[in-house]
């Protein structure tokens, strides 16, 4: 199977510079979220090395933050979690998916100390992917910070789709209390734009930015 990647731009919106980008990859004929949900932790863990070795070797912005996505069970496995971080020799974040990872967050807890001091040598950020209204009051419980915290693009969606910007401006006040970083993901267009510009959210993503074809590439697994 091949893995056809790219890395999609981050913005940071009151600027519109762009700060880094995340690498994403889709699946040939596979949801890529139903397919990355499914891989073993071998098959993810080759992935990530790869995902490394050649978005590195393809990113054109050699001092971007480059953003990763891993499971929890790989972010507990410290041997492995300081390779791919040695790998790595500028600024990056990994991501965690918020779905995939609350059924995983009491384990996570007691080791989350030793896992945010490697990060942190590492010159590495944790952040929290793909979060919905409904997790706010389950990541407030948790015992530490995520540096920072992407708000689902579904959610961007159903708020701009009906137009209120109070709603826009609440969740976004609302994961600021969490977090220090707050991105939304999903911008496919200027009125997207111009709508999460009136909320103070510091970046985003979305197809509105369009990928560097330089940093494109394929995983054959």
């Amino acid at each position: 199977m091949k893995l056809m990647c790219r890395i999609e731009p981050i913005i940071h919106v009151q600027t519109g510079r762009r700060i880094g980008g995340e690498v994403l990859c889709q699946p040939e004929g596979a949801d890529p979220e139903l397919f990355f949900r499914s891989v073993s932790p071998e098959l993810l863990s080759h992935i990530v090395q790869e995902q490394i070795c050649t978005g590195v070797a393809n990113q054109h912005d050699r001092n971007g933050i480059l953003f990763l996505n891993i499971t929890i069970p790989l972010l507990m496995n410290l041997v492995w979690l300081r390779s791919i971080l040695a790998m790595l020799p500028g600024p990056k974040v990994i991501e965690i998916d918020c779905q995939q990872s609350e059924s995983y967050f009491p384990q996570l807890v007691p080791h989350i100390d030793a896992i945010l001091t490697l990060m942190r040598a590492f010159n590495t950020q944790l952040w929290l992917d793909d979060l919905y209204v409904r997790h706010i009051p389950l990541i407030a419980q948790l015992p530490f910070r995520f540096d920072g915290i992407k708000i689902d693009k579904h959610e961007l969606w159903r708020i701009s789709a009906e137009q209120d910007t109070p709603a826009m401006t609440t969740l976004v006040t609302q994961v600021e209390y969490l977090t220090d970083h707050v991105l939304v993901e999903g911008v496919e267009n200027e009125y997207q734009h111009r709508f999460i510009s009136e909320s103070d959210v510091h970046y985003a993503q979305g197809f509105l930015w369009p990928v560097d074809e330089r940093e494109s590439f394929v995983i054959t697994i």
